[in-house]
This record gives C-alpha cells, structure tokens and sequence, in this order.
C-alpha cells in the first residue's frame, strides 16, 4: 500500500510539472507588446496588442516604445508620449 501511495504522489507531482509548463507555454505565445499607434489625426496612444500583430502596426505607421518620433528631431516615443 505505501509503494501504490508513493508512486501516485509522484505521478501526481509529474502531472503537476507538466500542467505549469504547458499553462507556462500558453502565456509565452500570447505575449503582448506595447505600440505607439498613430491616430486619424495623426498624433499617437499606447495601445497593447499580440506581438503577432507588430509587423502589421509597424507597417501602417506604428512605432515602439524607444523608437525616433517621425517627423520630430530628436525625440522618441516613451510611453506615447514625447520625450
């Protein structure tokens, strides 16, 4: 009976490590990204989105936190705002 309760409490801690790595993985592949997102009217705000949908922001005008303002000598974006 000991030896039955010992390897269920393994399997058990096996499942457990595997649950969190698993749930761990899942969480890697929804990161989310910070981007500066133009506007209609052409100033910017902080938005949060999948870093699968940077590429297409980054194309439409779109800039990273830290990237140069455009059309702005030397200031980049800090936060959506201008530093």
């Amino acid at each position: 009976m000991k030896k039955m309760s010992v390897r269920i409490s393994i399997s058990t801690a096996v499942l457990l490590v595997l649950g969190m790595l698993v749930s761990g993985i899942a969480i890697a592949k929804n990161a989310k990204v910070d981007v500066c997102h133009v506007t209609g009217n052409g100033t910017y705000r902080l938005i949060n989105v999948s870093e699968k949908a940077v590429p297409a922001h980054l194309a439409h005008g779109d800039a990273l936190p830290g990237d140069p303002v455009p059309g702005v000598d030397d200031k980049i974006f800090f936060n959506a705002h201008l530093n």
